[in-house]
């Protein structure tokens, strides 16, 4: 099936749409494309990214850390009680 473009109110907007296919929001001025799996992604977010859109394969583990040291022993405090409280 082609690709298609769909002119659309927020309102109506699916969650999931067919792959390759564009939605045009037309009360906010936003455009999505439809993902492999039909996922709607924000074409701004594809020039922009602020975060990854996908994760790719695991790297392999890091070294260990140094092992740490225990702080002190905290007070106890009765359970009716807040810290830092009259």
């Amino acid at each position: 099936m082609a690709a298609q473009f769909h002119g659309i109110r927020a309102i109506w907007l699916p969650t999931k749409g067919n792959p390759g296919d564009a939605y045009f929001v037309t009360d906010t001025k936003t455009f999505y494309i439809a993902i492999g799996d039909g996922t709607l992604v924000d074409l701004a977010s594809l020039l922009q990214p602020r975060a990854p859109l996908a994760v790719g394969p695991q790297g392999h583990p890091g070294r260990a850390g140094r092992d740490a040291v225990d702080g002190k022993p905290g007070r106890d405090v009765p359970m009716d009680r807040t810290v830092g409280t009259a």
